[in-house]
């Protein structure tokens, strides 16, 4: 293999990218390798890990999903857990890339990366449950690490994401953002023009990954040249906004590693089957653990069971703010879901809307007796106005 040092950027990316692409099948999965900065790190797992802080590493290798899921998920746990203080904990990485392979530089419809995490939101994912832990709130996820991409090192492991994104939307049907696309890459490759008329005509699927990797490298070739501001340029001219809005909002990006004793979770909260006697126990710990986070001043915006391990612990610390001075992201959220009350907004947080089949559990443990939706609304309330008037 040529080394490193005698290909250009561009060369290097498509040789290591785009040459060695690996996929899963029955839950398991292979990481594509990608380069991170360590800035924070657990004592006892970094001694395991061999994580340092300020290193450079790359992690890759065997991983698993905890189902066989058909959609791409964007955390993916290690395959060998590791043993700290006598317990057994499963390694998870979110943030990562799909199931642990591609990243994508585009966002999703709740304004994070889609497979990957902003720095930001990797860091709350590491410090919040640490401060929880430290307060002695112990069945919350035990963060592990904090990773940070370099911008060119995001950018790399987000160009084959990007290919199949162009290349999906090149065979698309319809107008509006599919003609968008067309017209873009026709733009970047004017010489193709004609034949981008009839892609979808002939299906040629070939074609359009072609056009997928070509838009791919001509987008990195100009940022590894030019930066951010070269890159907007270009998304200006061609108007591929929606496609590289990760990259274009300015954010850094990262991952966290945090460990749980389980990598199995309650459910979905609309299956009537997680209605079982242990899980009515663990509903109600975390009703208890997301109360005592919000008089902290951490208000957990989806504590479903969904996020909620098989061993009792609370996970996605993304999702969870700082009140009152993130409270901009749950208006954020109130907006997506058009709601348009704090008072419909906490019942749709603390009730079924969110909590499911086991929200009686789930409230009784948060008040410390059974109660009802309207109460458990009245005492966040007044949590939440208590928490405002110490700000």
């Amino acid at each position: 293999m040529v080394e490193r040092e005698d290909l250009s950027i561009p060369e290097r990316v498509q040789k290591e990218v785009f040459e060695q692409r690996t996929h899963y099948r029955f839950g398991r999965t292979e990481l594509i390798p990608k380069k991170a900065q360590v800035v924070e790190t657990d004592v006892d797992f970094s001694k395991i890990l061999d994580l340092q802080e300020g290193d450079y590493v790359t992690i890759g290798g065997a991983g698993f999903l905890p189902f066989n899921a058909l959609l791409p998920r964007r955390t993916i746990f290690l395959e060998r857990p590791e043993t700290v203080g006598g317990e057994n904990y499963y390694l998870e990485i979110k943030g990562y890339g799909a199931n642990g392979r591609e990243l994508y530089p585009n966002k999703h419809d709740e304004g994070d990366l889609f497979y990957g995490m902003f720095f930001d939101f990797a860091r709350r994912e590491y410090d919040y449950p640490k401060i929880l832990r430290d307060k002695g709130i112990e069945n919350v996820q035990y963060p592990i690490a904090l990773l940070k991409f370099d911008d060119l090192d995001f950018f790399s492991g987000a160009l084959c994401g990007f290919e199949k994104l162009i290349k999906s939307r090149l065979l698309l049907w319809g107008p509006g953002p599919v003609d968008r696309v067309r017209n873009g890459v026709s733009k970047l490759f004017p010489e193709y023009e004609a034949s981008i008329k009839e892609l979808v005509k002939n299906r040629d699927e070939d074609f359009a990954k072609l056009l997928g990797k070509k838009t791919a490298l001509a987008f990195f070739e100009v940022f590894s040249r030019s930066g951010r501001e070269g890159l907007k340029q270009l998304v200006r001219k061609t108007g591929l906004e929606d496609e590289l809005a990760g990259i274009c909002d300015g954010r850094e990006f990262g991952y966290a590693i945090r460990a749980v004793k389980s990598p199995f979770r309650v459910g979905d909260l609309h299956d009537e089957k997680i209605v079982t006697e242990k899980n009515k126990k663990i509903a109600k710990k975390i009703g208890e653990t997301v109360r005592k986070m919000l008089e902290l001043g951490f208000w957990h915006l989806t504590p479903n069971p969904g996020n909620w391990t098989t061993e009792g612990e609370l996970v996605d610390f993304e999702d969870v703010i700082s009140y009152p001075s993130q409270f901009s992201e749950a208006e954020d959220d109130m907006r997506r879901r058009k709601i348009k009350t704090l008072e419909k907004y906490v019942r749709f947080c603390f009730g079924r809307g969110t909590i499911g089949y086991l929200t009686g559990e789930f409230q009784e443990g948060f008040m410390g007796e059974k109660t009802s939706t309207k109460v458990v609304i009245g005492q966040t309330l007044e949590i939440l106005e208590e928490l405002k008037a110490k700000s």
